[in-house]
C-alpha cells in the first residue's frame, strides 16, 4: 500500500485559476486557487459560499431591445440610491427592489435622445442630485432628481453669465443698442460685472451680444436694479458705460461684440460633442470629441456650465491673464491619435486612452490645477477599452483595449509613478471574448462584477491590501445571459442589479434582477434564497399605524379574519413571530392583541408570511420549470401554470425560481513524493473532510465532476422532529470516496439544491502508488 498524505486546502483566496497554471505548483497562489469555481463566492477571509440567487424585479420596457443599468448614488445610503434603466429613447427608475411608479400606477419614465445603438457609448458622472450624460453625437444632458418620481432630463445650457440680460430702448431711437440713456435691468440677487454678457442690437438693428470689459460691479439686491448707459458714467451710481458711441461705433474699451451667447468651445457642434465626463477639483471635465479625441475641457471652478478660458479684467481694453478659476483646455500629446476612454478623479486627474495611461495635474504636489499650472505625463502604455474605470480605495481598475484584461492603476513609490499591473493574469480565461460592463460592490466583501460579451457573469473578490484577487464565474439559472450590471448601497451591504436576457415560452425577455444578500442563517434555512429570477411568497410591509392593536399596511395581502400570519423584520417588533389577523381591509390588517402605540413613526420594511398551498406571482416564468424551497426543505420542481405553482403541503416561506448549481474544484493535489513531485504520479483520494459553516446538503466526488461517483454531504444532521427541514450544519464532515488510482488528484464539491453552503477548508486523504 502506498504512503498516505493529508494536505489541507485552507483558503480559496486565489479564486479560479487559468488552465495554464495547472502545473505551476511552484506558484504561491496555486494552493489557494481553484480549477473550477462556479456560483461560489470567495470571502477575503478564505472561505467560499454559494452565491445567493437573483430576485426578479421587473421586466425591462422592451424585451427585444438592449438596455443598460446605471447606478445613481446620492449619499451612500439605501434610501437615496437608485438603479436607472437606460434603453431605447427612455429612462426608468428602480429602488428598494422594485420599479418606481408614476401617477397612473405605471413605471415612471422619461424620454431620452439616445437610441439603442448609442447606449454603450453614453458616459456619465454624478454630482449630488445631478447626473451628467455625454455621447459624441448628442449634446451633453443633465438628469436632475427632485423626488423619487420627479426627474428632469435636459440639454446642458452652457449659458454665458448675463445671457438673459437685455438692453432696453429707453432713449427713443427705436434701437436697443446701448447708446446714451438706454437701460439694462439686472435681476434681483444677480450681479453685473466684467466678462458678463448682455443682448442687444447693432446700430443697423441686427441682434448681437456684447461682453462687458469695464471695471464696474453692479449687484442687485432684493429688487431688480436698472442701469442707465452713459458715455461718461458717474462712479458708484446706477450708470454703466455705453455700448455704442453716438456715431454708432462700438465703445471697444468697455464692450466687445460676440456672435454666441454660450460658453462652449467653438468645436462643440452637432455631431461633435464630448464623449467622456468626470469631475475634478470642483470642475466638470468633458473630453474626447470626434474631431479632438485627445482634448480635455475643464469648466471654471464651481460653475459646471462655464467653459470660458479667460474671464479676467480688462485694462485699456486689453484682457489680463486668465484667472485661476477660469476654464482649462488640455490636449494630450502622442505619436498617434489615441482617443480618451476614461477619466478618473484621484489625487491627480488620471486619464486612460486607447494606448496609454496619463497623469494630468498642476505639476506641484498639493496645488490645484489652474490655466497656468497644467502638466501631463504618461505613466504607462497599456491602453483601455471604452468602459468606465472603477476607483477602489486608492487604486483605479480599468479594462484593457482588447476587453480581456483588467488592470489596477496605483502609485508605485519605488518608481515614483503610477503602474498598471494586470489582475487577470492568473485567470486569463475568465474574461472570455471580452467584457462589456462592470461595477464594484464595496460591501460586504468587495467584489468587482463584470459582464462578458457572451452573457456570462463573473466576479472578482478584491482586497488589494491583503493580496486577495479571487475570480469566480456565475452561470445564471435558466440559461440567462447577463447584459449589464450596477451596484448601489443597500440595507445589508451593496445591492448588485443585473439586466438578464432570457427566453420564456420561445420569446426573448429582458429582466431586471437583484442579487440577494447572503442572509445570516439562524436555526434553519427557510430564509435562504438560492434560485435565479425568483420570488418569495412573503408580502412586503409598506408601513404601519402605531395604534392598539397595531395595523400593518400590506397592499393586496389577501389575509382573512382570524388567519394566523408570521411577521418578520417590522420596525420595533423583535425577531419573527406568529400573530392573528383582525379587522382586515383590502390593503391592511391589525394584529390581535399587539399594542403598537409605542412604535413611533411608520416606516416601510418587514415581511408578512401566510401559510399557503399555492404560490402565485410567477407570471414572468410562465411555462418554465422552477426549483422550490418551502420552509427550508427542498420541494419537487414544478412547472409554472397560470403564474402559480402548487405545493405538496402548505408552507409559510416559499422561494421559487430557476435552479442553479455551484461547483468547487481545487487545483490538482500536490502532496510531494520521495522522488520529487506527485504531479503525473498515480494516486487516489480515499476521503475528503470538509469544514462547513451553515450548510445544508451538497455532495462530493473524486475526479472532475463525475456524476456517478458523488457522495451526499450531510444525509443526517442533528436530530430534528418529523416534518421539519434539515438544520444548517457547522463543523467537519468526512466523506469516504470510492475512487480508483489516477494521475489527476482531483475532487469536486457541488451544491445543486437551492440551499446554502459555506466551505471553510478541505482536507483530502490521498494514497500514493498504484
Amino acid at each position: 500500500m502506498g504512503q498516505q498524505t493529508i494536505p489541507i486546502i485552507n483558503a480559496f483566496t486565489a479564486g479560479e485559476l487559468s488552465p495554464h497554471l495547472e502545473g505551476r505548483t511552484d506558484h504561491e497562489k496555486y494552493y489557494s486557487g481553484c480549477r473550477r469555481l462556479e456560483n461560489f463566492i470567495p470571502r477575503p477571509h478564505g472561505s467560499v459560499y454559494k452565491r445567493p440567487g437573483t430576485r426578479f424585479v421587473a421586466r425591462a420596457k422592451y424585451g427585444d431591445r438592449a438596455a443598460r443599468l446605471i447606478a445613481f448614488d446620492f449619499n451612500s445610503t439605501a434610501s437615496q440610491s437608485y438603479v436607472l434603466e437606460l434603453g431605447h429613447e427612455y429612462l426608468r427608475f428602480h429602488k428598494d427592489g422594485g420599479v418606481i411608479l408614476g401617477e397612473e400606477n405605471e413605471p415612471y419614465e422619461i424620454a431620452t435622445p439616445w437610441t439603442e445603438d448609442m447606449l454603450w457609448s453614453v458616459n456619465t458622472v454624478q454630482s449630488c442630485d445631478v447626473l451628467y450624460l455625454v455621447h459624441p453625437q448628442v449634446r451633453p444632458h443633465k438628469l436632475t432628481r427632485a423626488g423619487h418620481a420627479d426627474w428632469t432630463l435636459a440639454p446642458m445650457a452652457f449659458s454665458w453669465p448675463g445671457h438673459d440680460y437685455a438692453i432696453a430702448d429707453a432713449n427713443g431711437d427705436g434701437l436697443a443698442d446701448g447708446k446714451q440713456n438706454d437701460t439694462l435691468s439686472v435681476p434681483a440677487g444677480c450681479p453685473m460685472e466684467v466678462s458678463m454678457l448682455v443682448s442687444g442690437q447693432s446700430p443697423n438693428g441686427t441682434a448681437r451680444w456684447f461682453v462687458y470689459k469695464g471695471g464696474g460691479i453692479f449687484d442687485a439686491g432684493d429688487q431688480d436694479r436698472v442701469l442707465t448707459f452713459k458715455d461718461s458714467p458717474v462712479e458708484d451710481s446706477d450708470q454703466i458705460e455705453s455700448v455704442h458711441k453716438a456715431g454708432g461705433a462700438v465703445n471697444s474699451k468697455f464692450w466687445e461684440p460676440v456672435d454666441v451667447d454660450h460658453t462652449m468651445p467653438e468645436v462643440w457642434v452637432e455631431g461633435n460633442w464630448p464623449g467622456v465626463a468626470a469631475l475634478y477639483e470642483d470642475r466638470l471635465v468633458l473630453a474626447a470629441t470626434p474631431s479632438q479625441p485627445l482634448t480635455l475641457w475643464l469648466s471654471s471652478t464651481g460653475s459646471y456650465g462655464d467653459f470660458r478660458l479667460n474671464t479676467a479684467s480688462y485694462v485699456d481694453g486689453i484682457q489680463d491673464e486668465p484667472l485661476d478659476d477660469d476654464a482649462i483646455e488640455i490636449s494630450l500629446s502622442g505619436s498617434r491619435i489615441n482617443p480618451i476612454r476614461w477619466i478618473m478623479d484621484s489625487e491627480e486627474l488620471l486619464v486612460g486612452t486607447n494606448a496609454s495611461e496619463v497623469k494630468v495635474w498642476s505639476g506641484t504636489s498639493g496645488e490645484g490645477m489652474t490655466p497656468s499650472r497644467v502638466q501631463r505625463k504618461r505613466q504607462s502604455a497599456h491602453g483601455s477599452a471604452f468602459l468606465p474605470a472603477q476607483l477602489i480605495s486608492n487604486e483605479v481598475l480599468f479594462i484593457s483595449r482588447s476587453g480581456r484584461k483588467v488592470r489596477r492603476m496605483a502609485f508605485d513609490f519605488a518608481s515614483d509613478r503610477y503602474t498598471a499591473p494586470e489582475i487577470t493574469l492568473l485567470a486569463d480565461h475568465i474574461t472570455g471574448t471580452g467584457l462589456q460592463d462592470l461595477d464594484f460592490a464595496r460591501e460586504p466583501d468587495g467584489i468587482l462584477w463584470v459582464v462578458r460579451s457572451d452573457g456570462v457573469l463573473a466576479g472578482c473578490t478584491y482586497l488589494a491590501e491583503q493580496s486577495v484577487v479571487a475570480w469566480h464565474r456565475h452561470p445564471l439559472g435558466g440559461d440567462g445571459a447577463c447584459e449589464s450590471v450596477a451596484s448601489i448601497p443597500g440595507e445589508d451591504g451593496d445591492e448588485t442589479w443585473l439586466l438578464v436576457r432570457r427566453s420564456i415560452g420561445g420569446q426573448v425577455q429582458r429582466m431586471l434582477e437583484r442579487l440577494v444578500p447572503a442572509p445570516a442563517v439562524d436555526g434553519d434555512a427557510s430564509d435562504a434564497f438560492h434560485v435565479d429570477c425568483g420570488l418569495s411568497s412573503g408580502l412586503s410591509v409598506s408601513g404601519f399605524e402605531a395604534a392598539n392593536p397595531l395595523r400593518l399596511i400590506v397592499p393586496g395581502h389577501g389575509a382573512s379574519e382570524g388567519e394566523t400570519v408570521r411577521v418578520q423584520g417590522v420596525q420595533g417588533m423583535e425577531g419573527e413571530g406568529q400573530y392573528t389577523v383582525t379587522a382586515p381591509d383590502e390593503d391592511s390588517f391589525a394584529l390581535s392583541g399587539v399594542d403598537g402605540s409605542g412604535l413611533g413613526t411608520s416606516a416601510p420594511g418587514g415581511t408578512v408570511w401566510r401559510l399557503l398551498s399555492e404560490v402565485s406571482g410567477l407570471d414572468h416564468l410562465e411555462g418554465e420549470t422552477v426549483d422550490i424551497l418551502a420552509d427550508g426543505a427542498v420541494h419537487l420542481a414544478q412547472t409554472v401554470q397560470g403564474g402559480s405553482v402548487r405545493l405538496n403541503r402548505p408552507a409559510w416561506k416559499v422561494h421559487a425560481g430557476y435552479g442553479f448549481g455551484a461547483v468547487l474544484q481545487p487545483m490538482r493535489l500536490e502532496t510531494g513524493a520521495a522522488t520529487g513531485t506527485s504531479q503525473t504520479m498515480p494516486k487516489r483520494i480515499l476521503a475528503v473532510t470538509l469544514r462547513f459553516k451553515d450548510t445544508v446538503g451538497g455532495k462530493v466526488c473524486p475526479g472532475d465532476d463525475v456524476s456517478g461517483k458523488y457522495e451526499r454531504v450531510l444525509p443526517h444532521v442533528q436530530p430534528a422532529r418529523a416534518g421539519e427541514a434539515p438544520r444548517p450544519f457547522s463543523g467537519d464532515r468526512e466523506l469516504r470516496l470510492s475512487a480508483g488510482f489516477d494521475r489527476d488528484g482531483l475532487f469536486t464539491v457541488r451544491q445543486d439544491d437551492p440551499l446554502p453552503m459555506t466551505v471553510i477548508c478541505c482536507v483530502p486523504r490521498v494514497q500514493g502508488g498504484g
